[in-house]
C-alpha cells in the first residue's frame, strides 16, 4: 500500500473508553467527537491522519465520525499480530495498519496495550480523547494516553461526559495526572490558559506551526556553485586529510536497511529529506570552514609578503599591492559571510539534518522525538522536521519476530555502532590535528628564539670588534619577527574556532559511552530493548549536540588580521 500524494497537515491520535457506561450516552458522545473533528477542520486543517487503536466503544465512534467529517486517512495500530482491523477497508490505500507483537512483549512482562498507546500518541500533533477524568484502571488505557500526551507536551482535545462541548488542554499542566484530575475544577478558575473551551481560532493558533504550506527551507535554498565545491571549498577537507590523516573505512560490516524496510513509503520519505538536509549542511560546513581556513592563510601570506618587502626592498611596491589585494579579498569574504549570517545557517542546517537522522531511526521502531522529549533543533528546524515526518506514512505491516530481527540490527548499527565508530575516528583525527598544529607553533617559536639569540650574540661580538651585523641579517630577523607571530596567531585562531583538542576529548568520551551502551543491550535485542537503547543513545548524542550548538556564536569568521 502506498502513501497518498496529498499533504498531511496534522496527525491526530484518538483514545477513548471501551465500555459505554464509562463515557456516558453514546449518541451525545458521537456528536461531540464529530464536533471535535469539525473544529479541527475549521482550524485550517485540510487533510489529516487519524491514529487509532480500533478498539470497541469510543474508537469505533471516532472512526465513523472521522469518515463523516471527511478529514483524511486512517492508520490503525493493533496490539496483537492476529488482531482483525475491525471497520477498516484494507483495499483502500488511505486505510493502513501496523500490527505489534503484543504476545511476545507480554511474555517479557511488558503490557501490550501500553506499547500500543505509545505508538499511537508519541507521533501525534494532537490527542482527541473521550475521557471521564478518572485515573486509569489498567495499563494502556485512556488515562495513560492523556498522561503520555501531558509528558510529551501534546495538546489534548478533551471530550468529557461532564461538558456539552469539547474542552482544550492547551499545554501540559504543572501537575501529575492524578493531581490534575483532582484539581480540574480549581484549574478552571486559577489557570484558565490550561483548560479552555475548544474553538476553531484557538486551535488554529495552537496548531499553526503544524500546517506546512511552503516548501522546506533547505529545499528552496539555491545550490552552491559546483566548481567552487570541487576546488575552493575543498580547502578544509584537504587540510583535514593532510594534517589529520585519512579516516580508514569502518572495520565493522555495515548493516544496510533490509529490503522490506526500504520498501516502506514512510522510510523513503524521511530518507530522501535526510539526504537533502545532510547534503546542504555538509556544503555549508565546507564553505564556512574553508573560508575560515583561507582567511587565516591569507593573513599568513600577507605577513610573508610584508617580510619579503623587508628582505628585498626592490619588490616593496609589488608586495604592498599584493597585500592590499589579499586584504580586500579577506574583507569581502568576511563581510559577505557576516551579512548572510552564514555560521547560523550552517548551525541550523546541521540541526535539521541531525533531527531528521534521529526521527528516521525512531520512526523504524516507534520512538518519536516528542515521546523521548529530545530535540536537536530549534523551533524552525523542529517544525520542518515534523512536517516531513508527518508526510511519512507510519510503518505498516506486522512487527513479528522476523521483522524485528531484521530491522533492529539496522537501527542499532545506524545510531549506536555507527556513531561510536564515527566519533572514535573523528576524535583520533582531531587529536592529531591539534597535536601537529601545536607542534608547528612550538617549532616556529623555537626558530624565532634561536634566531633572536644568534642575532643578539652576533651583534654583541661584532660590536666588540667594531663591526656591525650585515643588513641582510637585520632584515632576516625582522622578517622572522613578522612571520612567526602570524603563524602562531593562525594556529591559535584555528584551535579557538574548531576546538580540535576539545572535540577530540568529547568524541572519545562519547564513543566510550556508546560502546558501553552497546554492551548492555546484548547481541540480539528485542523491540523494547532497541527502543530503550535509542532513547539512551539519544540522550548521550543530544548532550554532545547541545554543546556543539551552544558554540555556534564562536563559529563566526575572524578576518585574521
Amino acid at each position: 500500500m502506498q502513501a497518498t500524494d496529498a499533504q498531511i497537515d496534522l496527525q491526530v491520535a484518538f483514545a477513548g473508553h471501551r465500555h459505554p457506561e464509562e463515557f456516558g450516552e453514546g449518541a451525545a458522545i458521537e456528536a461531540q467527537v464529530l464536533r471535535a473533528f469539525e473544529l479541527l477542520k475549521a482550524a485550517s486543517i485540510k487533510r489529516a491522519r487519524l491514529l487509532t487503536g480500533l478498539a470497541d466503544g469510543a474508537d469505533q465512534i471516532a472512526l465513523k465520525a472521522w469518515r463523516t467529517a471527511r478529514m483524511g486517512t486512517v492508520h490503525a495500530v493493533l496490539p496483537f499480530l492476529l488482531d482483525t482491523p475491525e471497520g477498516l477497508n484494507l483495499e483502500n490505500p488511505d486505510e493502513t495498519v501496523t500490527w505489534l507483537d503484543g504476545a511476545s512483549e507480554n511474555g517479557e512482562g511488558i503490557n501490550p496495550h501500553l506499547i500500543q498507546t505509545r505508538w499511537l500518541v508519541s507521533p501525534a500533533d494532537i490527542l482527541v480523547v473521550v475521557w471521564n477524568g478518572l485515573e486509569r484502571r489498567g495499563p494502556g488505557g485512556t488515562a495513560d494516553a492523556v498522561r503520555l500526551a501531558f509528558d510529551a507536551g501534546i495538546p489534548t482535545l478533551w471530550i468529557s461526559p461532564n461538558h456539552p462541548e469539547p474542552q482544550l488542554i492547551t499545554r501540559p499542566p504543572k501537575h501529575k495526572l492524578v493531581e490534575f484530575v483532582d484539581l480540574l475544577d480549581a484549574l478552571a478558575v486559577s489557570d484558565r490558559n490550561v483548560v479552555v473551551p475548544a474553538n476553531a481560532e484557538t486551535l488554529r493558533q495552537l496548531l499553526k506551526d503544524n500546517v506546512t504550506t511552503e516548501q522546506s527551507e533547505f529545499q528552496k535554498a539555491r545550490q552552491m556553485d559546483a566548481w567552487l565545491h570541487r576546488w575552493l571549498w575543498r580547502a578544509f577537507a584537504v587540510f583535514q586529510r593532510q594534517v589529520g590523516g585519512s579516516i580508514p573505512p569502518p572495520a565493522r560490516k555495515i548493516v544496510t536497511p533490509p529490503p522490506d524496510l526500504l520498501a516502506q513509503p514512510g522510510f523513503a520519505v524521511i530518507t530522501q529529506a535526510l539526504e537533502e538536509a545532510d547534503t546542504r549542511a555538509s556544503r555549508l560546513s565546507a564553505v564556512h570552514r574553508s573560508e575560515q581556513l583561507l582567511l587565516l592563510c591569507m593573513a599568513v601570506l600577507a605577513a610573508i609578503l610584508g617580510a619579503l618587502s623587508l628582505l628585498t626592498p626592490a619588490i616593496k611596491m609589488v608586495a604592498l599591492i599584493a597585500e592590499l589585494f589579499l586584504a580586500l579579498c579577506a574583507l569581502g569574504v568576511w563581510w559577505t559571510a557576516a551579512k548572510s549570517r552564514q555560521h547560523e545557517k550552517w548551525t541550523d542546517a546541521r540541526r535539521l539534518a541531525e533531527q531528521l537522522r534521529y526521527e528516521r531511526v525512531g520512526w523504524v521502531i516507534g520512538v518519536a522525538s516528542r515521546e523521548r522529549n529530545f530535540d536537536f533543533a530549534e523551533r524552525d528546524q523542529r517544525r520542518i522536521a515534523r512536517a516531513i515526518v508527518r508526510q511519512a506514512l507510519p510503518a505498516t505491516g506486522r512487527f513479528d519476530q522476523e521483522r524485528i530481527a531484521a530491522w533492529v540490527p539496522w537501527v542499532i548499527d545506524e545510531l549506536i555502532v555507527g556513531q561510536a565508530d564515527y566519533h572514535h575516528q573523528q576524535g583520533k583525527r582531531n587529536h592529531r590535528i591539534a597535536h601537529r598544529m601545536e607542534l608547528l607553533e612550538t617549532l616556529s617559536f623555537a626558530v624565532l628564539l634561536v634566531a633572536l639569540a644568534i642575532y643578539i650574540v652576533a651583534w654583541a661580538v661584532l660590536l666588540g670588534s667594531g663591526h656591525h651585523v650585515p643588513t641582510w641579517g637585520t632584515r632576516l630577523i625582522g622578517a622572522l619577527g613578522v612571520i612567526v607571530p602570524a603563524i602562531a596567531a593562525a594556529t591559535m585562531a584555528l584551535e579557538a574556532k574548531f576546538q580540535f583538542e576539545e572535540q577530540a576529548q568529547r568524541s572519545a568520551i562519547l564513543s566510550g559511552r556508546l560502546q558501553k551502551l552497546l554492551s548492555e543491550i546484548g547481541s540480539t535485542p528485542g523491540l523494547s530493548d532497541a527502543q530503550g537503547a535509542v532513547r539512551a543513545a539519544s540522550e548521550l548524542l543530544g548532550s554532545e549536540a547541545d554543546l556543539w550548538h551552544e558554540g555556534g556564536h564562536r563559529r563566526r569568521l575572524v578576518r585574521g588580521g
